[in-house]
């Protein structure tokens, strides 16, 4: 299996930890419907110590930058979009692993706390079975399925960024898009 496909494997699955992040928190009293006034961005960066040769199609260790979009619908659809570039840190090698992910579900509020029906994440099929692409899309899989999940509690900042918590005690941030 390529070093390329093991990396993009580990940074969605630090991408889907990192946006489940975003829903641990409080929403402060604000009105949950503030999340459906558009787009919210995130930027996230993730370092990836590349010892033992895991990952083999790289030299050096690595840095995978997540750029993406959150959106709520009035439906309770939401709809996640993003894109991955990994940086060789001991070179000035970029690689864009992926121009554009999307994954969507449904979700519901009551108070602070936010619930995510994830409905896409089947969709993720390993290319071979018994090996390490087909443990790498599972554990993509079950990452997926804690980040939207139930439970997940809101903490806005200030009037346009809130932040999500997740089960590694990263945090995530969302601002309100300028329509850029």
């Amino acid at each position: 299996m390529s070093g390329h496909f093991k990396l993009l494997v580990f940074l969605f699955s630090m991408l889907v930890i990192s946006v489940s992040a975003y829903f641990f928190s409080d929403l402060g009293g604000r009105n949950i419907h503030a999340f459906k006034d558009g787009d919210w961005v995130f930027d996230v960066r993730h370092y990836v110590n590349n010892t033992d040769d895991y990952l083999a199609g790289f030299n050096s260790d690595l840095q995978g930058v997540f750029r993406g979009r959150l959106r709520f619908y009035n439906d309770n659809h939401y709809s996640v979009t993003f894109s991955i570039v990994v940086k060789e840190l001991n070179k000035d090698k970029v690689v864009n692993v992926n121009n554009e992910v999307n994954l969507n579900g449904i979700w519901d509020a009551e108070q602070d706390i936010i619930n995510f029906n994830f409905e896409n994440f089947h969709t993720l099929k390993p290319m071979g079975s018994d090996s390490d692409e087909e443990f790498l899309i599972h554990l993509a899989i079950n990452v997926l399925n804690r980040t939207f999940g139930e439970g997940q509690k809101i903490t806005w900042l200030r009037g346009n960024t809130f932040i999500l918590n997740n089960i590694n005690q990263s945090q995530i941030i969302f601002n309100k898009s300028n329509g850029t």
